[in-house]
């Protein structure tokens, strides 16, 4: 009937709609140093180093959306939690996968319950097929390491 076909019709407008902010997000807008360093600038930490291998940011293939979130929420983290003086942010590329990890000099995570955020980060790398560890880090504080496939 004409309901039928108008409600097809809706539902192929709406689906080209995701689609299209889908492949938006997929695509990084700015490098991937440009954002962490903004991310680095909006969090308030005064000794933040950002260190971003150029060939970690890898086009549309690539977990630029994924590390974005993760240091996004750890410097979040580092920020409520760690009374930290001083944090590193690295990305890299390794074989085939992107490793990005923020190790901070804070007081660590003797007692780490994983609250959303880290959940979140957990979720966000493993949907991807990648895998994230938290661990006392190379400063002394915590360090997160997200290992995330490099989509060929």
């Amino acid at each position: 009937s004409e309901q039928v076909l108008e409600s097809r019709d809706l539902v192929r407008a709406t689906l080209a709609e995701v689609r299209s902010v889908v492949s938006r997000l997929r695509t990084p807008q700015v490098d991937l140093r440009t954002r962490l360093q903004g991310l680095v600038e909006s969090s308030g930490l005064a000794q933040v180093s950002v260190d971003v291998d150029p060939r970690s940011s890898v086009g549309d293939g690539g977990p630029t959306q994924v590390v974005y979130r993760v240091v996004q929420e750890a410097l979040t983290n580092v920020v409520r939690h760690s009374q930290a003086s001083q944090v590193q942010v690295r990305v890299s590329r390794e074989d085939h996968a992107v490793v990005v990890s923020i190790a901070d000099d804070g007081v660590g995570a003797p007692d780490l319950t994983p609250g959303n955020g880290l959940i979140g980060m957990r979720e966000r790398v493993t949907h991807v097929g990648g895998v994230l560890t938290m661990e006392p880090g190379r400063l002394g504080g915590l360090e997160i390491v997200a290992r995330i496939p490099l989509i060929d």
